[in-house]
């Protein structure tokens, strides 16, 4: 991917992810989603700044692999997995369809 001289390009592929797993958790009132959107947040505020300055290579492959576990987690949560407080197939709505 290319970056942008004061960015990264890549940025925005990885803020939209965060912004989806935020819009889905945000609408969950579980105590294990609340502690999910948390993280979502402060990943999305990360990818966010991506967009104006970009990390170090080190930060960069942490914090995609950090997004990775998030989405792991979050999709552990909706299947039911131990220590889940949500039943299988109680998902959320998702976040709103975008016109393209």
């Amino acid at each position: 991917m290319q970056r942008t001289p004061e960015g990264t390009s890549s940025a925005a592929f990885f803020l939209e992810s965060a912004q989806q797993l935020l819009h889905r958790l945000e609408r969950d009132p579980s105590p294990r989603a609340k502690e999910l959107l948390v993280e979502a947040i402060r990943l999305s505020a990360q990818f966010q700044d991506w967009t104006r300055a970009r990390p170090s290579d080190r930060l960069r492959i942490a914090t995609i692999r950090e997004l990775f576990e998030l989405n792991r987690q979050v999709l552990d949560h909706y299947a039911g997995a131990p220590g889940s407080e949500r039943r299988p197939g109680s998902f959320p709505p998702g976040p709103p369809e975008r016109k393209r």
